[in-house]
């Protein structure tokens, strides 16, 4: 084996011994010890002529271990990620996404048993989260400015959410793979995409009366959206992320 050009240099091998078939393995524990069947060991690796030598080996130690799955771990967030756009707020091992869009003037899909025309209109910053299959979208007092932890989110004052602020996409689809950039790109085109035309849940969304008369005084017109009437939701930006394991 010839080791070709590159950034990366073959230091050092792991030797993995079995015993039986690898089907019926119990619980592995790696310190150089066998334990349910699995016995590890890490080899130096000289290198004589452009060819890796493999020198004598020695159990692989817990420290060894801890210090490779922090690696493998700092890797794969990376590397599942992808370069992280510069409104991410959040990205979790396991893909789950969460990030923020300021304040601005949007298109709004609308129904027409809604009883409004589509249009564009003022939208207050929102939070965006990505967890598994679901979309969670709350609301922001912070404007185009990046929001801290201590940021208190409010419900989205519009249709077709939930309490928790999950999204009922309806027929809406988009990716789910992919780079971070991809999939936030892939979720915000669907999100304002998808036509609005449900209050799910019967709760207030908005404080001093309801989304319809809210927004009819906002698509098409050019005026900014009250933020006094957003409705909170009782957890800070911080504490949601905590609590959502990011």
């Amino acid at each position: 084996m010839t080791i070709p050009d590159s950034d990366y240099a073959l230091r050092q091998m792991l030797a993995v011994y079995v015993q039986g078939e690898p089907e019926h393995l119990g619980v592995h524990t790696l310190g150089g010890r066998r334990s349910g069947g699995i016995y590890v060991e890490t080899h130096a690796v000289a290198v004589s002529r452009g060819k890796p030598v493999l020198l004598a080996g020695k159990p692989l130690s817990l420290r060894a271990a801890r210090r490779l799955a922090k690696a493998l771990d700092e890797e794969t967030r990376a590397v599942g990620h992808g370069m992280l756009p510069e409104r991410i707020l959040a990205a979790a091992p396991s893909g789950d996404l969460a990030w923020w869009v300021p304040a601005g003037r949007h298109h709004l899909r609308l129904a027409a048993d809604i009883g409004l025309p589509s249009g564009t209109a003022h939208v207050p910053a929102l939070f965006f989260a990505l967890k598994g299959a679901s979309l969670l979208v709350f609301a922001l007092k912070t404007g185009a400015k990046r929001p801290l932890a201590k940021a208190p989110l409010f419900q989205l004052p519009l249709w077709n959410c939930f309490q928790d602020g999950r999204m009922c996409m309806g027929s809406a689809r988009f990716e789910r793979e992919g780079t971070a950039a991809r999939r936030i790109e892939e979720a915000e085109r669907a999100f304002w995409n998808s036509e609005f035309c449900a209050h799910l849940g019967g709760e207030a969304r908005v404080k001093g009366g309801s989304l319809k008369p809210l927004w009819e005084t906002l698509v098409g017109g050019k005026g900014k959206f009250p933020l006094a009437r957003l409705v909170p939701v009782g957890v800070t930006l911080g504490g949601y992320l905590q609590q959502e394991g990011f």
